[in-house]
């Protein structure tokens, strides 16, 4: 695509990669895998390519405890903004509040971004669903479809590509997306949750491109997970919800039901 100043346009394109970094590095939607945790997980990660994405839902162990630092790899954090599911759900755009489990993770979408100014995206950030059976629903957009499942979008992650759409990370660096195989054994299969959000939707701007998540219903609803308390997950059996202090499930679900009424 380059013709007269093409070197010169190269030239730019360098100069470019170490601004992009920076900049990914200083976006407070991000946490990419440059922390210890987030390297750590992935490192266990291999080819998208060459993930079956229901494997990774088939692999957690639902022994196992939840592990909040999965939501480190895209920016997520286990924090309260809310003092009480009243509070949140008076929030505009707030359309979801259901209880269900975690049956399991799938492949999600992928957000496709322009920040260098030299017309082709250059950023991708990539998107785990945890898929939640619903057991009670209090409040759902009106015209949607499938009754039995919500998806909460995670991010895991993102990376700077060049105009062919390949990862320009060094031969030998770790990738800076979180394999779905990390998610699937931090959030385990049957744990309960708590999901109370808004629809998930890619940032506006008009070099913004979302390539869907490849296994679910257009129509299906996706919670953008990556607000606090969208998603509370309940981090031993019996035990706190995370992201609020002091509430079991029972607690909370209670509390969603009658808020969600009001």
């Amino acid at each position: 695509m380059y013709r007269a100043g093409g070197e010169r346009n190269m030239t730019k394109t360098g100069a470019h990669q170490s601004k992009l970094r920076a900049a990914i590095k200083g976006r407070s939607r991000h946490i990419v895998a440059l922390t210890s945790a987030a390297v750590v997980l992935a490192g266990c990660s291999t080819d998208d390519a060459a993930r079956d994405p229901a494997v990774a839902s088939s692999t957690a162990d639902q022994s196992s405890k939840v592990d909040l630092s999965i939501l480190a790899a895209g920016g997520s954090i286990d924090a309260e903004s809310f003092p009480s599911p009243q509070a949140l759900l008076k929030v505009p755009g707030i359309t979801i509040a259901v209880t269900g489990t975690i049956d399991g993770i799938e492949d999600g979408p992928t957000v496709l971004e322009s920040e260098s100014g030299l017309g082709y995206p250059d950023i991708r950030e990539k998107f785990a669903l945890v898929r939640v059976k619903v057991g009670h629903t209090y409040r759902r957009p009106p015209s949607t479809g499938d009754q039995e499942y919500v998806y909460v979008a995670l991010s895991r992650g993102i990376e700077v590509i060049d105009q062919k759409g390949q990862s320009t990370r060094k031969a030998g660096a770790p990738s800076t997306i979180t394999g779905l195989d990390a998610f699937a054994k931090a959030l385990p299969a049957a744990t309960r949750v708590v999901v109370m959000g808004e629809r998930w939707a890619a940032p506006p701007g008009p070099l913004v491109r979302v390539e869907p998540a490849p296994g679910i219903a257009e129509d299906a609803i996706v919670v953008r997970g990556t607000l606090p308390q969208a998603i509370s997950f309940e981090t031993t059996p019996g035990g706190e919800m995370s992201s609020w202090r002091g509430y079991t499930f029972g607690k909370l679900a209670a509390e969603a039901e009658t808020a969600a009424k009001g």
